[in-house]
């Protein structure tokens, strides 16, 4: 029952408006960060975790919800 509560929440989350713009808001905060001071490797590696992190997020939700 829990498991099927998870699988509905997580599509539920993937599918939502929330999530879309939740998304949008943190992939533009990295695109962002690199317009404004993306002249080190360590700033392009920041910005990159950052779309790893939305990445990974949706990954699970993809998981979660099949």
């Amino acid at each position: 029952e829990q498991l099927e509560i998870l699988k509905q929440e997580a599509k539920n989350l993937s599918e939502s408006f929330l999530w879309k713009v939740l998304k949008s808001d943190v992939e533009w905060f990295a695109v962002k960060s690199l317009i404004e001071k993306g002249e080190t490797n360590e700033d392009i590696r920041f910005a990159r975790a950052i779309g790893n992190v939305v990445q990974t997020i949706e990954d699970k939700l993809k998981q979660l919800s099949n």
